[in-house]
């Protein structure tokens, strides 16, 4: 009868792990669905020159900022 008492606890504790695995197991299936989603993208008509002189004015300042702090 305690053999069965031990047998039932140790059946238990392995259900329960078995049950948060699943739950484990869930959360990255659902989180690998969400990142494998089609996106719903927008395209839209935009100014390439725009974006081209935004990143050459950035880069440049980063430039100036590093010339400025090079030790002479």
């Amino acid at each position: 009868m305690n053999q069965r008492a031990v047998s039932d606890g140790a059946v238990q504790q392995s259900c329960s792990m078995v049950l948060e695995e699943i739950d484990r197991l869930n959360g990255i299936v659902e989180r690998l669905l969400y990142f494998s989603r089609p996106l719903n993208l927008q395209v839209e008509p935009f100014d390439l020159n725009l974006l081209l002189r935004d990143c050459v004015e950035a880069k440049a300042t980063v430039v100036r900022s590093e010339v400025h702090t090079i030790p002479v």
